[in-house]
């Protein structure tokens, strides 16, 4: 397992809130966008797409953690959701 020392997006955010540039959150997105584009090419829903699943590599650098909901969809293109397990919705 690869050892991420700014840990989550969630608390790197809120403990540099106020230092972050726009081009730095925008490099942010772009990696979550590569990872998730990633993913769907090789037929894998997420599930838990959240701040608190992503990792901050480095001060530009993000990565998607987290793979426990994870599943493999079929060759239909869709997810559909079977199961009545939990989901984490924050409401």
């Amino acid at each position: 397992m690869e050892f991420i020392q700014y840990g989550s997006l969630l608390s790197y955010l809120s403990s540099h809130r106020y230092s972050l540039a726009y081009k730095t959150l925008l490099g942010f997105a772009l990696d979550i966008v590569a990872g998730m584009e990633y993913l769907g090419s090789m037929n894998i829903v997420h599930r838990d797409l959240a701040a608190r699943n992503i990792l901050v590599a480095n001060e530009d650098r993000v990565k998607i953690s987290d793979f426990g909901l994870a599943q493999v969809i079929a060759a239909s293109d869709y997810y559909v959701f079977k199961t009545l397990r939990n989901i984490p919705i924050k409401w």
